[in-house]
């Protein structure tokens, strides 16, 4: 089902299983949409909508594979209705160009797998995504985040995407044993050391490394909170080393290219470094 023209409201049936919009105002009934597999939006202001009433009346819907709320002007502040999304299975959400602040899970969820907030500026917290344990995808390029921790159990993680934000620590990366490529460049990074601890597990299945205009140094020494019991010490840290574990334990592509390396010879020697 498509749907163009505004000023409406659009009764979907049972037997749909894909709606369309591609108009600023229209209303929506999904009362009666059990079979509903992909609901896709574009500049949707949601009408008579409420962002959380509506993801509610979604959240029984146990086909749902894939929800874009791209540029949808209902999509701002605090999201709290993802939460019941329990009876989906690989789910893919997508809320790009929007005004959302923070999704708040505050149980388990199994469901979704992947999202997509890219140029969400306002975006600014993960604190608790740690309850998407099936999550596989996180990309949020160009937002305010500052902070993986609550990253740190999702082993089920195969791409991290955070180009853009404000990020000064990869701590949150050191258990994510399937990832296979983070993408972390333009941020303040300054150490590896949270690498370097992933790179210790016995097998790890990152590959692609963006670690590009951040503010890595040959070495550095930096408070660091190791043992996460709220007490930090100083740790001497050789980024350079650490880059060439990271290319001996398999990351055969990694750009450190834009940071603050006084000597980049000991990289010469690995092809798919790019410094």
């Amino acid at each position: 089902m498509s749907v163009r023209r505004t000023g409406y409201k659009v009764i979907v049936p049972n037997s749909c299983i894909e709606v369309y919009i591609d108009s600023g105002n229209v209303n929506v009934g999904l009362e009666n949409a059990d079979n509903l597999q992909t609901f896709n939006c574009a500049y949707w202001t949601g009408m008579d909508h409420e962002i959380n009433d509506f993801l509610n009346c979604l959240s029984d819907k146990k086909n749902l594979k894939t929800l874009v709320l791209n540029y949808a002007g209902f999509c701002k502040g605090e999201i709290s209705g993802l939460s019941n999304f329990s009876v989906c299975d690989n789910l893919s959400l997508q809320m790009a160009h929007t005004g959302v602040t923070n999704l708040i899970f505050d149980k388990d969820i199994n469901g979704i797998t992947n999202i997509n907030l890219n140029d969400s500026k306002s975006f600014y917290t993960l604190t608790s995504f740690e309850h998407l344990k099936k999550l596989n995808s996180l990309t949020f390029n160009n937002c305010y985040v500052s902070s993986l921790v609550p990253l740190r159990d999702i082993t089920s993680l195969t791409w991290i995407e955070a180009n853009n934000n404000k990020i000064s620590s990869l701590d949150g990366v050191q258990n994510l044993v399937n990832l296979g490529s983070l993408n972390v460049g333009n941020n303040s990074i300054s150490n590896l050391y949270w690498l370097e601890q992933l790179v210790k597990n016995d097998v790890i299945k990152l590959k692609t490394l963006d670690l590009s205009d951040n503010s890595l140094e040959n070495s550095v020494t930096a408070s660091i909170d190791t043992d996460g019991d709220g007490q930090a010490e100083n740790v001497f840290v050789d980024n350079i080393k650490i880059i060439k574990e990271l290319y001996n334990k398999g990351v055969t592509s990694i750009d450190v290219s834009n940071n603050n390396f006084s000597d980049t010879s000991e990289l010469s020697s690995l092809s798919g470094v790019k410094y």
